[in-house]
């Protein structure tokens, strides 16, 4: 069974990264480490600092610009060479090596969830692949646990979809998803896919133990969609609508650094919001 990379694994991939980058800008060829998105935009990291217990930085989404037409005479007023755009956003980062989790600022421009995943998944892999070629990347949103409410008090089930990937140990508190946690780790599953969805035209009456089990994992490891029945009207719960938010602001006298170490550090209770509380519990069990 491949070990896991451990907290100077992830702090040599940034090293990496922080490389590639710098190897990139230097050459004007930001594409390099870039990622692109919709309407010619594209997603890229612009700044890494990497220390010892966490790093953090800058992405930048852009827009490429060829060149700049006259409306009215249709003449070329502007012809873009190397790092020409139109437009271009910010968002900070930082990254707890001992949480293995990745907080991003959320504001205007921040794509969407799945393309975020995928841009992400694009940047990062072809670092972690060169560094770490034993070790697959998965790249996941932490599910706020509270939204899951909603699914387990549904009449009826049309469908359930869940996927899971194991890469790093956590604890829960919950006995049976603590036990299946650590069988499928154990045995060394490193993804599971399960779905669930009764004959054409009909429904589910409840989940299954398994999904029940599964849900909660998926928060932390994974995304889900389930399709469901209630009070008469049919809905989709999908996990990526329901991401972990905090709220961290930047005190007045306070540096940059330490504002984005506490960025960094709030990771571990976005984790903790990922874990179900009491009333989930007794759903699981009833």
């Amino acid at each position: 069974m491949t070990t896991e990379i451990g907290e100077n694994g992830y702090k040599k991939f940034f090293e990496g990264l922080k490389e590639k980058l710098s190897h990139a800008k230097s050459k004007k060829e930001i594409e390099l480490v870039s990622s692109a998105l919709a309407n010619n935009y594209y997603l890229c990291p612009f700044s890494i600092d990497v220390k010892e217990s966490f790093a953090f930085g800058k992405f930048i989404k852009y827009q490429k610009v060829e060149k700049v037409s006259n409306l009215y005479t249709g003449a070329d007023e502007f012809e873009g060479g190397k790092g020409s755009v139109s437009k271009s956003y910010e968002f900070l980062f930082a990254y707890d090596y001992a949480n293995h989790t990745l907080a991003i600022q959320k504001k205007a421009g921040l794509p969407s969830a799945n393309p975020l995943m995928e841009c992400l998944d694009k940047i990062f892999s072809p670092v972690c692949d060169k560094l770490f070629p034993e070790h697959t990347l998965k790249i996941k949103e932490l599910t706020s646990a509270e939204s899951l409410e909603r699914v387990y008090e549904a009449d009826n089930y049309k469908k359930v979809e869940i996927d899971l990937t194991f890469s790093n140990s956590a604890d829960y508190e919950d006995e049976i998803i603590a036990d299946l946690e650590k069988d499928l780790k154990g045995n060394n599953v490193h993804t599971l896919s399960h779905t669930e969805k009764p004959e054409k035209g009909s429904y589910m009456t409840g989940l299954t133990k398994i999904s029940k089990a599964f849900l909660p994992l998926a928060t932390r490891f994974g995304n889900a969609t389930v399709r469901y029945i209630k009070d008469g009207v049919s809905d989709t719960y999908r996990m990526l609508d329901y991401p972990v938010e905090l709220p961290v602001r930047k005190s007045k006298n306070e540096t940059s650094e330490g504002f984005l170490y506490r960025v960094a550090m709030s990771t571990r209770q976005a984790n903790e919001k990922t874990n179900i509380g009491e009333k989930i519990k007794r759903m699981i069990r009833g």
